[in-house]
């Protein structure tokens, strides 16, 4: 195959090509050769080679080789999914049904930047999420040209800020009561641009990144008439607060902040012990599935003694907040209220939050689930009786 494939000789590959085994050599020679018409012979008599192909001509770069292979096998492309991680490389092809690889990559923006305007409009009809304002900056141009997907026509209104010089003031429908832009670019658009949204009541601005920001940015929050939803700047600076804050966040903030927004009730601070935040705070670890964090916090709980009103707060808990109940199961009111709706909250992660060496003389109490019984048998050395479900030290 080699000599034939130097010599040009199409007819004599072909004939090699049947009989001969493929090599390392070959395939490396083929791709360097740039021979469009010697590689497709290769790929018709080997029937599935494009993956060792593609592999050789992504190690190379051969933007060439990759291009031919990808438009002339519809099925070619998945594969490039699976192998390549160089991003840029991909942005460089150019073929037919491009388009299809934006989905399989978190960070795609040079990809899409890079595609045609025909696959752009592949791309934006391929997508479900109709929310164009927080799409890529090129495709939602593109969109705003053809009017594929029409962004005004939403009662709530989605925009990255990178697109907010986009929206057109005009446009906007009486019926959008509601913009939230994210927070993706210079704040310095958003000072220049905040205007195209004048005509939209409710406004609202939301971080996803905990990055300080500049003085003079937090100045310009402050002038803007919105709402500021998880404004993580200020774990870093609050000598500015601004008036209108929602904070949706499991991210713990400085007890400053704590002190101050009744949302982080949970992690504010207190050497006083309160039942109900720490069932807020088990609430909130057996939702992170944070079971190592989960035990120091139910540590009070194995010498707490019960005062008034805190039965009423414990027959109100959630079964799957009942976890908290099993340091306490030395009181007879504790026992009797742990029942099997707490037992199928337990599963074998969770139990790792509690210190059964400190409560193993109640466990006769309750039956378990067998897997269950069987890991704490194992942690405190405990006969598990399997008829009855229950354990004995």
């Amino acid at each position: 195959m080699l000599a034939a494939l130097n010599n040009n000789e199409a007819e004599r590959f072909r004939a090699a090509a049947a009989h001969e085994v493929s090599t390392q050599e070959i395939r490396n020679a083929l791709v360097d050769s740039g021979k469009l018409q010697f590689i497709d012979i290769y790929c018709q008599v080997h029937q599935h080679p494009y993956s060792e192909l593609l592999e050789i001509a992504i190690e190379k770069e051969n933007i060439e080789v990759l291009n031919h292979i990808l438009a002339n096998n519809d099925s070619a492309w998945v594969f490039l999914t699976n192998v390549i991680d160089n991003l840029p490389l991909i942005a460089k092809l150019d073929y037919p049904g491009k388009y299809k690889l934006c989905g399989f990559f978190k960070n795609a923006e040079p990809l899409i930047d890079s595609l045609s305007l025909q696959e752009c409009d592949k791309l934006i009809a391929s997508y479900s999420d109709k929310k164009c304002f927080t799409w890529n900056n090129h495709l939602l141009k593109r969109n705003l040209e053809t009017n594929q997907v029409d962004g005004y026509n939403t009662i709530s209104i989605h925009i990255h800020l990178q697109n907010l010089p986009l929206v057109d003031p005009t446009k906007i429908k009486k019926k959008t009561k509601k913009a939230t832009i994210v927070v993706d670019a210079d704040l310095e658009i958003l000072g220049e641009h905040f205007c195209n949204l004048e005509s939209i009541p409710n406004k609202f601005i939301t971080f996803k990144s905990d990055s300080p920001l500049k003085i003079q940015d937090r100045i310009l929050l402050q002038k803007l008439d919105c709402t500021l939803i998880n404004p993580f700047y200020l774990y870093h600076d609050f000598d500015i607060l601004p008036q209108k804050v929602i904070w949706k966040t499991k991210l713990k903030p400085p007890q400053e902040l704590a002190l101050i927004y009744p949302e982080f009730e949970v992690f504010r601070e207190t050497d006083e012990f309160d039942l109900r935040k720490c069932i807020a705070e088990v609430n909130h670890l057996m939702r992170e599935k944070d079971y190592s964090e989960l035990r120091k916090v139910m540590e009070p709980l194995y010498c707490y003694e019960l005062k008034e009103g805190d039965l009423e707060i414990i027959k109100s808990i959630k079964a799957k907040e009942k976890i908290i109940l099993f340091p306490m199961i030395s009181n007879p009111v504790i026992s009797h209220l742990i029942q099997r709706d707490a037992m199928s909250k337990l599963n074998l992660k969770s139990i790792e939050a509690i210190d059964f060496e400190r409560i193993k003389d109640y466990l006769y109490l309750f039956p378990f689930p067998q897997g269950i019984a069987s890991k704490i048998a194992g942690m405190i050395n405990a006969q598990y009786n399997p008829t009855s479900g229950r354990l004995y030290v």
